[in-house]
Formats: structure tokens, sequence, C-alpha cells
């Protein structure tokens, strides 16, 4: 990891100060309302970028993961988009937002939605204005665990019905359930998708870093 070099006062950039992977929040004019409509234009006018909106409204940078939890994020990915072309419904990658009830907008690592939300709303295209069923999220080394935790609660609080935050370093994965339950473990070997996503194994002992 390079290490970060001291910037000038008076020559401070428009992205505020926060840990290399953490999302950078984007300072936009006070009276200048994000509105679905502009956030979209922004993520247009830069296609290189990924973005997310907090509740109040704030535009986040979200940089680029590291090596690993990007490896560790498509080995995931893998297993639920297999068990999804089977099961039903479709998996996503970290390119699928969702524009949730508390007006956010995030785009989780992973995430599955299934036939009937697929159904009610009519197909695939346009833009998702609800919550998966399920989401995964890979955290990078630097970024901070409490807002990771708070971006998982907020997942849940929004209607997701499971989530698993997966640590690739220390090997730990904390899974969120609809109930408001919470469980850490440690290295596990295989994770299952319950009654959510229904009939789903990840393999964990083929995610886990070979070493």
């Amino acid at each position: 990891m390079v290490a970060q070099r001291r910037i000038p006062v008076d020559t401070q950039p428009t992205l505020l100060a926060s840990p290399p992977d953490e999302p950078r929040s984007i300072r936009l004019p006070s009276d200048w309302e994000l509105s679905d409509e502009r956030f979209l234009e922004i993520g247009r006018l830069n296609p290189d970028q990924l973005f997310e909106r907090t509740a109040d409204g704030r535009l986040l940078l979200v940089t680029w993961p590291d090596g690993l939890s990007a490896a560790i994020t498509t080995r995931i990915a893998a297993f639920v988009s297999l068990w999804a072309m089977n099961a039903g419904g479709e998996a996503f990658g970290g390119d699928r937002g969702y524009f949730l009830p508390d007006r956010s907008g995030r785009a989780p690592d992973v995430s599955w939605i299934d036939d009937e939300q697929i159904a009610e709303r009519g197909g695939l295209r346009g833009q998702f204005r609800f919550a998966p069923r399920f989401v995964v999220e890979v955290s990078s080394p630097s970024q901070q665990l409490d807002s990771q935790q708070e971006k998982m609660r907020a997942w849940m609080s929004n209607g997701v019905q499971l989530g698993w935050l997966v640590d690739p370093y220390e090997e730990t994965v904390r899974i969120y359930r609809a109930d408001g339950s919470e469980e850490q473990l440690q290295r596990p070997l295989e994770l299952s998708g319950e009654a959510v996503c229904s009939g789903l194994k990840v393999d964990m002992s083929q995610v886990w870093e070979q070493r």
C-alpha cells in the first residue's frame, strides 16, 4: 500500500480526506439537489468511475478495490451466478446499482433479485428502484469496519433479506438477516443462501486465497 503524501492546505482537492479504499464524499453546492436524474447524468459523464449516493444526498466516489478483494468478489459472484441460472432470478456484479427507499443509491459487489421482483417491474430494462433480496459486500484492507457495518445495516433496513460482509484479510464473514440478527463466522468453508436463496452453496474453500 502506497503511503498518502501530505497535501498543502492551499491545494486541497475537492474530495474529503478518507482512507484510500473508503468511498469519498464529493462536495456539491449547498442548494444543488442530487436528484436521480442528476446522479445518473454524473455517472454517464464519468463512465470510468463508480458513484453512490447516501440517504442524505451526499455523492460518494467509490475507489477500486485491491487485487485480493476483487478476486474474492469474482469467485463469490461465479457461485451466485451459476446458482441463479438454475434457481431463477438474476445475479449482478458491482456495476448494478439500486435506488433504495431511503433515497440512497447503492451498488453492492454482488446482488440477486428474484423472479417476483423481475415480473413486478416488467423485466430487467431501466433503473432498479427497490432493494435486492440478497447482497454481498467484500471489504478492502483500509476500509473502516464501522462504515462497512453501517452500510450493511442500511441495506437490511431498505428491504434486503440476506447480506454477507466478507473480509478477505481477516477471513471472516458477517451474516445479516432480515429479522435483525447478525452472525460472524471465522474462515467458514461453506456459506448457505438459507431460505432467501434456497439451494445456494458457496464453497469458501475455493474462494479464500490459496496460500
